[in-house]
């Protein structure tokens, strides 16, 4: 119970909205409208934690549905951790707003999309 009321980043809880609060603070430095990503080129994107992002993403509906299936919410819990967690670690190692145009849009469209499943799950 201790561990359900601390706010701290040991409370996955907190671990996965700070992940969604890290992207937020990213868009509102960015100062663009997110419609502006809907074609962004995505072929930018081309580094390993980049890639393990959007694996990450596209195993998204295959673990809602497991964790429906299985009445197991937690599938969904633990994969939403994940997904933070490797957030967490892009984020300290990446810059998202770079001079170039065509990567900063991808690796926007990127966290944007991580943060859309993170509010969603």
């Amino acid at each position: 119970m201790d561990l359900a009321k601390s706010q701290s980043n040991d409370n996955p809880v907190c671990y996965v909205q700070y992940a969604h609060a890290r992207i937020n603070s990213v868009i509102t430095q960015w100062g663009e409208e997110i419609s502006t990503l809907s074609n962004a080129p995505t072929n930018w994107l081309s580094n390993e934690e980049e890639f393990a992002l959007i694996q990450k993403l596209i195993d998204y509906p295959d673990t809602l549905e497991a964790a429906a299936k299985e009445r197991a919410p937690h599938f969904l819990a633990f994969y939403l951790k994940d997904l933070a967690g490797a957030f967490h670690s892009y984020y300290n190692s990446t810059r998202f707003l770079v001079p170039e145009q065509e990567l900063k849009l991808a690796r926007m469209a990127l966290i944007v999309a991580i943060q859309q499943v993170i509010a969603n799950g």
